[in-house]
């Protein structure tokens, strides 16, 4: 199986959001991957740089909804320390407030990542 080291700084409004790395690596073992917290142990290392940030909000009747986006930058290293994918993902999510607005975009982020990683890794 191919190892991954998977390090990720993931930012929810000034607080550490812990699940991002755990999200990406549930996408990426459901296809067979493991993982390392050893850098020197991995076949590729992912970083991964996530903020959330506030956006907007839509009122229509009594229902509010609030929007954010979590915007990603993402490199692959492979076992030769050659970068072999490098992007910046920005997403959008939407809820009932501006906390869970951001949770969504994580979701949704985390699947963008796993899948950008998998189509750039050999699986």
């Amino acid at each position: 199986a191919i190892v991954i080291c998977v390090q990720c700084k993931a930012d929810k409004y000034g607080v550490a959001y812990k699940n991002l790395g755990n999200e990406v690596k549930g996408v990426l073992s459901a296809r067979g991957c493991s993982f390392t917290i050893d850098p020197t142990k991995a076949d590729y290392v992912i970083k991964i740089n996530a903020t959330a940030r506030k956006h907007a909000h839509s009122t229509v009747g009594k229902t509010t909804t609030y929007f954010a986006y979590v915007d990603a930058s993402i490199s692959i290293t492979n076992k030769k320390s050659q970068r072999i994918y490098e992007d910046v993902i920005s997403v959008k999510g939407g809820s009932i407030n501006y906390e869970l607005a951001a949770n969504d975009a994580y979701k949704k982020v985390s699947k963008q990542i796993g899948g950008a990683v998998s189509e750039n890794i050999e699986l």
